[in-house]
């Protein structure tokens, strides 16, 4: 057995589940291999998996879609490193955890210039839920400047939790102030359109395991 996978096998199939499970969902070969892997138990329903993607390989892709698409695949690897920071990291190391948050949301802004239509919310307002998480077991004079100071440089207006954890601790809402001249970023146009002009997944959820929340 290779020492990677002598490592693995002593992590337990709990968890072994909980890390497949993050990968089931993207829309690219590895999400597909991974889905066709967890139906390996039904025949029927891994070989109806695979005939969804082999019908995907032949059709092909506009560039309409992939141009549309490659937004979701970015913001996907933003939620792969925040799923390795929730499943390695934030338990055992929560301070190293809430660094590395802290980074993710300061890369708010090339994150939203790299999405493009791809709606950033859920995944930067998960950002903040973990950066949460880990600062209960921190010391709050260390933590609260620094939580602070997200809340108020809040461009994009995904930090609200931020704002709304101790309102009595910082002024609440208030963010940088705007001139006319300031550029928008692209993460403060339309939610309405960003949501609209997504891509339909060609996989349901439903097919493979509930996710846990």
């Amino acid at each position: 057995m290779k020492p990677e996978a002598s490592r693995l096998a002593q992590r337990g199939a709990e968890k072994l589940a909980e890390f497949i499970l993050t990968l089931a969902y993207d829309e690219n070969d590895v999400g597909a291999y991974v889905r066709a892997f967890i139906a390996a138990d039904d025949p029927l329903e891994a070989v109806e998996a695979l005939k969804t993607e082999i019908a995907f390989i032949k059709s092909g892709e506009r560039e309409y879609d992939y141009r549309h698409r490659r937004g979701d695949l970015f913001i996907r690897r933003v939620d792969h490193v925040l799923d390795a920071i929730e499943l390695a990291v934030l338990r055992d190391h929560p301070r190293a955890a809430f660094d590395l948050l802290v980074e993710v949301l300061e890369s708010e802004e090339p994150i939203a210039s790299q999405s493009g239509d791809a709606d950033l919310q859920p995944t930067l307002e998960r950002a903040c839920d973990l950066l949460l998480t880990a600062a209960r077991s921190l010391d709050p004079s260390e933590i609260n400047p620094v939580l602070e100071r997200l809340a108020l440089a809040d461009n994009c207006g995904f930090r609200q939790r931020l704002s709304e954890r101790d309102p009595g601790s910082w002024t609440r809402g208030v963010g940088p102030v705007r001139s006319k001249t300031d550029p928008i970023l692209p993460c403060q146009r339309d939610a309405t359109t960003v949501q609209s002009s997504r891509p339909r997944s060609r996989w349901k959820r439903s097919r493979v395991l509930s996710r846990s929340t």
